[in-house]
């Protein structure tokens, strides 16, 4: 297996319970989509491959960059359920900290590089 061996952490994206809330009463008002149980399994949970973390110049560079990712992960994540349009009308493009979580790993590991 080859994989690139440039390191990289990771950013890892969860809906919120008020997401998925949100999206369940869209799905039942529009019975053309299909059942959230059909669209959200956690194990799709989008994996964005970011610098290492240890490549800023401090936390707040990091912090600094990870917030002017957010509105362009809350449209990507959005669209996935095909919702983005109708979403962002309403609730704006601000708010992604309100509807999903980040997780943040430090490092990311080729698995091909196991001996």
């Amino acid at each position: 297996m080859s994989i690139s061996s440039d390191r990289y952490s990771a950013l890892i994206i969860e809906p919120k319970k008020e997401f998925l809330e949100w999206l369940e009463i869209f799905l039942n008002k529009n019975r053309s989509y299909a059942a959230l149980e059909e669209l959200y399994y956690k194990e799709e949970n989008a994996v964005w491959l970011i610098p290492p973390i240890g490549s800023f110049s401090s936390d707040d560079d990091f912090d600094n960059f990870v917030n002017s990712q957010k509105s362009k992960l809350l449209r990507v994540e959005l669209n996935r359920f095909g919702v983005a349009e109708l979403f962002l009308n309403e609730k704006g493009d601000s708010c992604f900290d309100q509807y999903f979580d980040l997780v943040i790993r430090d490092t990311v590991n080729n698995i091909g590089e196991l001996t």
